[in-house]
């Protein structure tokens, strides 16, 4: 686990790690950061709001690629690149599936 940490480490303060410094990692690096943090959600989600975790299934996961969703997770966070990235995954996430779904 604490190999998995040191390739990708995320940082939980908001101070030191914004979106620019997400888009200066390499593509994998920054799949892998997405992918984590919209699977942390959807687990979340589950225990708290199981619509939200449905409609993050059916957006997210049941794509065939996955590749569009990504994109625009990352294009919203180069956008936003004084924010921390996964309050803006965040934001993208309850946007595609709020919580009134």
């Amino acid at each position: 686990m604490s190999a998995i940490c040191a390739i990708y480490p995320q940082e939980s303060a908001a101070e030191g790690f914004t979106g620019s410094e997400f888009t200066e990692w390499s593509e994998a690096g920054q799949n892998n950061y997405i992918e984590t943090s919209v699977t942390m959600a959807g687990m979340v989600f589950s225990q708290t709001h199981p619509s939200v975790a449905t409609c993050i299934n059916y957006w997210y996961f049941a794509s065939a690629s996955g590749d569009s969703e990504v994109k625009m997770i990352r294009d919203t966070v180069e956008q936003y690149n004084t924010a921390h990235p996964s309050g803006v995954i965040l934001a993208v996430i309850l946007r595609e599936c709020p919580l009134d779904s």
